[in-house]
Order: structure tokens, then sequence, then C-alpha cells
């Protein structure tokens, strides 16, 4: 029996491609999806679900309350009506 090489392993574990899947935002009215819509629109067109997580984990508290409240304004007005209302997407990435 050979001996574990802890070189190997770590070097094995770090590397081995795990296959990440594209961000898609849910349909919930929330900040967080109105933070994904905007991120994958202006700054990641083609992020992966992993990545916006990063993203979205590094953000402030208060910053991510600015979504959730900039979400219930636009659904309360009546402009989140679809993911692609310009409202939606365009808005400030805070």
């Amino acid at each position: 029996m050979q001996p574990y090489n802890v070189y190997d392993i770590l070097f094995k574990n770090h590397f081995t491609l795990k296959k990440c899947s594209k961000m898609r935002p849910g349909s919930t009215k929330n900040g967080r999806n109105l933070c994904a819509l905007r991120w994958i629109k202006q700054t990641n067109k083609n992020g992966s679900t992993d990545e916006f997580k990063l993203y979205w984990n590094t953000l402030a508290t208060a910053q991510q309350d600015e979504y959730q409240a900039e979400a219930e304004r636009l659904d309360s007005a009546g402009a989140w009506k679809k993911a692609s209302d310009s409202a939606v997407v365009n808005g400030v990435l805070h």
C-alpha cells in the first residue's frame, strides 16, 4: 500500500473542476433578486450562482437593506412587472 501524499491530495482537491451553474434569480421580488438582476445585467452577464453568492455576502448589511427597500418601492409602485423592466435592471448597484 502506498502512503498518502498530502500535497497530491490538496492539489487534486483544489484543482478539481466543479460545474458552476449560471446565476438565475428567482421570481420573488426582494432585495437579493433585485441585486442579482442588476449584477447580471451590469457587471457579470455569465456569472455563476457561486460568484453571485460571494458578491452578495460581501455587501454590507446596509447595502443589502437598500436593495430590499428599493425592491419594495419598485413592487408597490408597479415598476417591477418582469425581470427585464428598465427600472429593475438599470438601477444603481449599491
